[in-house]
């Protein structure tokens, strides 16, 4: 089963439980786990930490099309935030290095992903 599928799935089957985030005990919201301002806060720091690993840094500048100049400014793009999660999704290993820096459960980056496309339905997938 792919990283992804199983993170998908985990998200689904947990999604009545309480959710904990960086020691604390947040409530899941009832229509995706997460607020949109978590969502963005975890998908901002997922962009640190792309940013802060430069193999990791290459790869996603050449999967975006972007250059180093304009990651400060796509970084209030919900859209951009949302190519950041599925960058990260896609490379479980980094994934769990990201989560375990980051004391969060690989489930709250599909609730992230989630929130983010709940902001912009129409341009979601």
């Amino acid at each position: 089963m792919s990283g992804r599928v199983f993170l998908w799935r985990c998200l689904y089957c947990q999604s009545n439980e309480n959710s904990f985030q960086k020691g604390k005990r947040v409530q899941d919201n009832k229509r995706h786990g997460l607020s949109q301002d978590e969502a963005m806060r975890i998908a901002i720091e997922a962009l640190g930490f792309v940013a802060s690993d430069m193999d990791l840094l290459g790869r996603f500048l050449a999967v975006s099309g972007l250059g180093p100049e304009t990651l400060r400014a796509a970084a209030s793009d919900p859209n951009f935030l949302l190519g950041v999660l599925e960058f990260l999704m896609s490379d479980e290993s980094a994934l769990l290095v990201f989560c375990e820096n980051s004391r969060i459960r690989p489930t709250m980056i599909a609730a992230a992903h989630l929130a983010l496309t709940q902001l912009n339905p129409d341009d979601s997938n």
